[in-house]
């Protein structure tokens, strides 16, 4: 698949659910997630039905997660809350005051799918990887809220723990 050229969070997001639904309907990539999930909900393994059911929640995820649902509060809403908290009476033109900015919203917020089953987010920070970036760096250029930008720099880290105040910086340019 060839890589994003148009930095907007949407087409990344659609391009990552294409992606993993094709992975999912039709490969063998994203199985160890899928059978993950069928051993913890007590499904057979291989249930077609099951795996459309597992498409769909995964979509309903990421939906959630970038704001892109009438759900309430997403993950990023959060996260805006954060940056628009931390960075009030501050220019985050300037690089000073931008880094700390970052500096402190890393001190506050924490890896937001901690606590989450590998099969609900690792097939999506898989996608966004694959589809997208495996640098958060490249963030920095996106078409999106901070706070989207922030969950885009959490899912391309994958399983590598809390996010640190370099890839806020980059979701605050």
């Amino acid at each position: 698949m060839e890589k994003v050229k148009d930095f907007d969070i949407n087409t990344i997001i659609d391009n990552a659910l294409g992606w993993m639904k094709e992975c999912l309907l039709n490969g063998d990539k994203l199985d160890e997630w899928f059978n993950e999930y069928c051993d913890a909900n007590n499904e057979p393994e291989g249930d077609r039905e099951q795996l459309i059911k597992y498409v769909n929640g995964l979509t309903r995820i990421v939906k959630w997660c970038f704001g892109k649902t009438e759900s309430k509060l997403p993950i990023c809403s959060r996260y805006d809350d954060e940056v628009n908290f931390y960075s009030a009476g501050r220019n985050l033109t300037n690089e000073k005051h931008k880094k700390i900015v970052a500096e402190r919203i890393a001190e506050r917020i924490k890896h937001p799918f901690k606590h989450w089953d590998d099969c609900e987010w690792l097939p999506i920070s898989e996608a966004i990887r694959v589809t997208f970036t495996k640098h958060t760096s490249t963030i920095a250029g996106v078409n999106g809220t901070p706070g989207q930008k922030i969950i885009l720099a959490f899912l391309i880290k994958g399983n590598e723990g809390e996010i640190n105040w370099q890839d806020i910086y980059y979701a605050l340019s």
